[in-house]
């Protein structure tokens, strides 16, 4: 997997922050203010080039990754999430590329000193937490997704679309479904077959659907006690084959389901400005 550092949105980040650095130049060259306001002028741009840096590396880990994410938060949260799931270790090596072309090429065009501290997501779960709220977990090294609560924000509805190369033989619940106010809607597409399933289940116990094909399965857990996951969705790919996914999951309201942001952080010091900032997927 490679990445170039010098597309569009790379290229948008040095741009600005060049601007940025222009005006100051002008701004200390032409103008008679004292030197105590041209340090705020240079200390102001500073926060500015530390969001737009964190807003691309977001962008750069989620290609990584194939991972996107979403909240709507009202009288109910719905998380959503879209992506694919398959065991890959070598996101381990894409991410140590991905953080050598930071370190070689990016960071030493940019003021300040810079570190980005990945090693959350480099021991083969990748982990982005939405506020205090959730945590969704990609075990990128065994091929499985979840998304619990870590609140007492209950699941109250799962939306779930799969798509797959592969040719199912079956589909069968192996645990219950357990009957309960939660509702799942589950549509399925492969290169051969389409099904629905709408089904009732119990958020306080476990509910697992297993769909069959001749060289492997993926198995969707529900409910309380996905291996010990409070109000879960869990996502097993077992089956060889790369999933795609498309997930909505309604909770009941309760803490702040923002900032959403992966377990990395950028570490930023420059004429005593430091900055320790997660890499936000939203604010």
């Amino acid at each position: 997997m490679n990445f170039d550092l010098r597309s569009k949105g790379f290229l948008f980040t040095i741009s600005i922050i060049m601007f940025a650095s222009t005006l100051i130049f002008f701004a200390q060259n032409y103008s008679s203010i004292n030197a105590s306001n041209e340090f705020a002028i240079i200390s102001s741009a500073k926060p500015v080039g530390v969001v737009l840096l964190t807003d691309d590396i977001a962008f750069g880990l989620s290609r990584i990754f194939d991972t996107v994410f979403d909240v709507n938060a009202g009288s109910e949260i719905s998380v959503l999430v879209s992506g694919s799931v398959v065991s890959e270790p070598n996101i381990s090596v894409a991410l140590g590329t991905y953080l050598s072309a930071l370190s070689q090429n990016l960071f030493p065009l940019l003021f300040g000193t810079k570190s980005l501290i990945m090693s959350g997501l480099a021991d083969g779960v990748a982990e982005v937490f939405f506020g205090d709220a959730f945590e969704f977990d990609y075990d990128y090294s065994s091929g499985a997704v979840v998304l619990f609560s870590k609140s007492d924000s209950q699941l109250l509805g799962v939306d779930l679309n799969i798509q797959t190369h592969n040719d199912v033989n079956s589909v069968v619940w192996t645990n219950g479904p357990v009957l309960g106010s939660a509702s799942f809607n589950l549509n399925y597409y492969d290169d051969s077959n389409y099904f629905s399933i709408s089904q009732s289940f119990d958020v306080n116990s476990v509910s697992t659907v297993v769909i069959y094909y001749a060289d492997g399965n993926v198995t969707i857990d529900l409910g309380e006690g996905a291996l010990d996951y409070n109000s879960s969705i869990k996502i097993s790919n077992f089956s060889g084959k790369k999933i795609n996914y498309v997930l909505k999951s309604d909770y009941s309201p309760s803490f702040n389901p923002f900032p959403v942001g992966y377990n990395a952080f950028l570490n930023y010091s420059s004429d005593g400005f430091d900055t320790n900032s997660r890499i936000l997927v939203r604010k």
